[in-house]
């Protein structure tokens, strides 16, 4: 978050969107890798954040996952292998940052948390569908376009909580 980091060095930042420039030839060597994939969308499914309470329940996603898949959707999943589910059509791919900020510069949509790629995404203008439980979207994902938020605020009884404690 650009903000957060601006307070500490006592700037106002003009915008809280980040920007990520992704050159015409890396999306390029992105496009070259999927062509070893079926033909049809590209959905890339964030499976985890680094915090467990921004998550959504592992089986909710491997449902999910399938669901997309045997629908014909090619699904990208990174480097967290949460999910052990396994299809034609899911595309497990190992990366860097720079990698997934290419990756998610081609995609037709991301699915994702409140975690770096929904920021990265963001700042790229990726169509996303952001999913959020105990934090409040307005605080994370307001300045990104274009984006459908889901907001589970029944995941923690405190919500919006901003990782308030729980118990």
């Amino acid at each position: 978050r650009i903000d957060i980091y601006c307070s500490y060095l006592g700037v106002k930042p003009s915008s809280r969107k980040p920007i990520v420039v992704v050159l015409p030839e890396e999306q390029e060597a992105a496009r070259e890798f999927l062509t070893k994939f079926p033909e049809g969308k590209y959905v890339y499914l964030n499976q985890a954040s680094n915090n467990p309470r921004r998550n959504t329940p592992t089986k909710t996603l491997e449902i999910a996952t399938l669901e997309l898949a045997n629908a014909g959707v090619n699904i990208i999943l990174s480097n967290q292998n949460v999910m052990s589910v396994s299809h034609p059509r899911i595309i497990r791919y190992e990366n860097t940052v720079r990698q997934l900020a290419t990756m998610l510069s081609v995609v037709d949509v991301a699915i994702v948390h409140d975690s770096a790629p929904l920021h990265i995404g963001g700042a790229l203008g990726t169509k996303m569908v952001c999913i959020f439980g105990c934090m409040h979207p307005d605080s994370r994902s307001s300045h990104y376009d274009p984006k459908k938020v889901i907001w589970n605020q029944y995941s923690c009884p405190k919500a919006p909580c901003m990782y308030a404690p729980c118990h």
